[in-house]
């Protein structure tokens, strides 16, 4: 993730240990729901495009392959959902 991004959801060091939650809606999400959950790392890195975030192809897979995301992070759990 670039760090631009990374800011603005408030991670401010270089990595960060979240709870990546998916399977889930925005409400659900926004309830306090986790749907699937897995201790992942996120990188804030200067050469990762603004407006993207990287990940491995099998993440990639299951998020359902989205061009476009919305991704909610309330200090401890990560939300990937296609958008």
């Amino acid at each position: 993730m670039h760090p631009n991004e990374g800011f603005d959801l408030g991670l401010l060091r270089l990595e960060h240990p979240v709870q990546l939650c998916r399977g889930i809606g925005v409400e659900e999400y926004l309830k306090g729901g986790v749907g699937v959950c897995e201790m992942v790392d996120i990188a804030l890195l200067n050469n990762c495009p603004k407006e993207t975030l990287l990940v491995g192809k099998t993440l990639y897979r299951l998020l359902g392959e989205p061009s476009k995301a919305v991704v909610l992070f309330d200090g401890h759990r990560l939300f990937i959902h296609k958008a």
